[in-house]
């Protein structure tokens, strides 16, 4: 029952036959629709594991299947390189000149190639060198051809182009091995803007040899014949040149500095322009006639006489 006041304090009472549910009943369809949209986030999330599981398994098998790819291909060029090298090498012994010259740029190509065989490369050629353009009977003499030497003969084709080959290498590849050209006798060849540096021609005949503006800092040309050669604007810089016969050689623009002059023959070279700052020498008062200019830089203990 429910009792309830009107106006003028009259009391009025209300009877209700059935009692009123105050409760909030659920709705079924609205707890089923709920628990469907949980389900098929678990749903998704689940396949989307299975799915990146899937797609890193096949990533890895595809990354596996690369390497194992590279691996195959670096093995067969390797084994390409090497069949290259083994048949430049049996060419090189060949009669024939046109087969030579194919083995030295063959040679020459797979430097480019592989700067892992570089080093061997270099020396095979230099070996080449020595033995087709090598002198007979020791050392020769610092002045003039040795004796035998056919001043009207040049150097061999294949020697000049193996001379060529290791001149415009990539020296950075050469490793610890240095280029050895040791006792060779040269006529003839111009090696201008080669590079050669650190290279050992001690005791070597270089008669007129075109060396312009060559890489030949620290290189070895000891007892060496350089008569006549061209070496205007060289890099000789620290370079031995001991007992050395640079007469009418051409130095001018050359960059002599800290190089070792010990008892070498200066007569008639050209020393215009060139640079002898810190050069070693044992010249008591002054060379023999050389030319020189105003730019010329030469050891604060050293004159010269003029021609």
């Amino acid at each position: 029952m429910i009792t309830s006041l009107r106006p003028h304090g009259r009391r009025v009472s209300l009877s209700l036959s059935e009692p009123v549910n105050l409760e909030v009943q659920a709705d079924w369809r609205q707890t089923l629709t709920t628990l469907g949209g949980i389900v098929s986030v678990l749903l998704v999330a689940i396949g989307l594991f299975f799915t990146n599981a899937a797609n890193r398994a096949e990533t890895m098998a595809s990354r596996e299947q690369n390497a194992a790819t590279r691996d195959e291909l670096a093995l067969a060029r390797q084994q390409l390189i090497t069949d290259r090298f083994s048949k430049a090498i049996e060419q090189l012994g060949s009669e024939k000149l046109d087969v030579r010259l194919g083995a030295i740029y063959a040679l020459e190509r797979i430097m480019r190639d592989s700067a892992d065989d570089q080093p061997n490369i270099v020396e095979i050629i230099s070996t080449y060198v020595r033995t087709h353009a090598g002198g007979e009977g020791g050392l020769p003499a610092p002045v003039g051809p040795p004796v035998g030497f056919d001043e009207n003969v040049g150097t061999a084709v294949d020697v000049k182009a193996a001379l060529t080959v290791l001149g415009r290498r990539q020296p950075g590849r050469d490793g610890h091995v240095r280029i050895d050209l040791r006792q060779v006798f040269l006529r003839g060849v111009s090696l201008q803007g080669s590079n050669f540096a650190g290279a050992d021609f001690s005791g070597s005949n270089l008669l007129g040899i075109n060396f312009g503006t060559a890489k030949l800092a620290g290189s070895n040309f000891g007892l060496t014949n350089l008569y006549g050669a061209d070496l205007a604007g060289a890099d000789l810089t620290e370079a031995n040149l001991v007992l050395a016969n640079l007469g009418s050689a051409n130095l001018s623009h050359a960059r002599v500095t800290r190089a070792n002059l010990t008892s070498a023959k200066l007569e008639h070279t050209d020393l215009r322009a060139a640079d002898l700052t810190g050069a070693k020498h044992n010249f008591l008062q002054q060379t023999p006639c050389v030319t020189v200019d105003a730019t010329t830089k030469l050891p604060l203990d050293l004159s010269v006489s003029d021609c």
